[in-house]
């Protein structure tokens, strides 16, 4: 049995971290039992990986034991690390333990969350109740795709200031930058360009005037779910939208600078 006691990050690291997990128990046939997870798993449809409430108290122990075994090194199950990039190499997939707690943010095995990324996405659908009535996803569903290009940009800031010393930190006008040569590149195409704007802050009137633009304002778990239906995503480096473009197969270009030169073969499927 392997168990998962810890979450790594938000919503979409955590959504990563078990994609690669679960990936790995598909393929070598290892039972898996998520204990933290019981708070994002009701969002989505197969309802797999919620612990039924009679798992709640073993949840309680194991984790009690987790931590007592990383303070004291007293062990009763083997901890698997992989906090960090080496890990993968000292700990082979094929050869872990039976029994054994995986933790760590890089348990990688990107050969298998593209192997079973359709079995995946079936797990992690989001329930029809949140968005068959949404007036946003009607007006994407209903967009002449004949004519039209839909695309996602995901303006992130906030916390991205002190990340990696704002590496990543970009003003409206390098987001504006790229929108404005992907209307050059759906030109080549003979399409128009429909962008929807997703942010966890307010959107500046500059998308409004100077685009064809719609800003959604709903809540993360619908907004990614948005995404899943673009036909392209832009965004700088986030596992928000690598969910997205990984669970639907969505192209995507990361702005991993201020002016890089905007191609269609730059957007890329996220494998994992």
């Amino acid at each position: 049995m392997k168990y998962l006691l810890r979450p790594e990050g938000n919503h979409s690291n955590r959504l990563f971290q078990l994609a690669h997990i679960v990936a790995y128990c598909n393929e070598y046939h290892q039972p898996l039992e998520i204990l933290c997870f019981d708070d994002m798993a009701p969002l989505y449809k197969d309802g797999y990986y919620c612990i039924p409430p009679k798992h709640s108290i073993k949840s309680a122990v194991m984790t009690f034991l987790d931590k007592v075994q990383h303070r004291t090194k007293i062990g009763f199950l083997p901890i698997i690390d992989f906090s960090d990039e080496d890990a993968i190499r000292q700990h082979p997939l094929e050869s872990l333990p039976k029994n054994c707690i995986i933790d760590g943010w890089y348990f990688r095995c990107h050969n298998l969350t593209k192997k079973y990324r359709q079995f995946l996405r079936e797990k992690y659908v989001l329930k029809d109740q949140y968005y068959t009535s949404n007036d946003l996803y009607i007006y994407i569903s209903n967009l002449d795709s004949e004519h039209y290009l839909k695309v996602g940009v995901h303006i992130r800031r906030g916390d991205y200031k002190d990340f990696l010393d704002g590496r990543y930190y970009y003003e409206n006008e390098v987001f504006a930058s790229y929108m404005k040569q992907f209307e050059k590149l759906s030109d080549t195409l003979g399409k128009k360009v429909k962008f929807f704007l997703f942010s966890n802050e307010p959107i500046h009137q500059l998308f409004t005037e100077k685009f064809d633009s719609v800003i959604s304002n709903n809540p993360w778990y619908i907004d990614q779910f948005l995404m899943t239906q673009m036909d392209y995503l832009i965004g700088p480096p986030s596992t928000f939208t690598g969910w997205a473009s990984y669970i639907n197969e969505v192209p995507l270009f990361f702005m991993e600078t201020a002016d890089e030169e905007l191609t269609f073969d730059k957007f890329r499927v996220i494998d994992g």
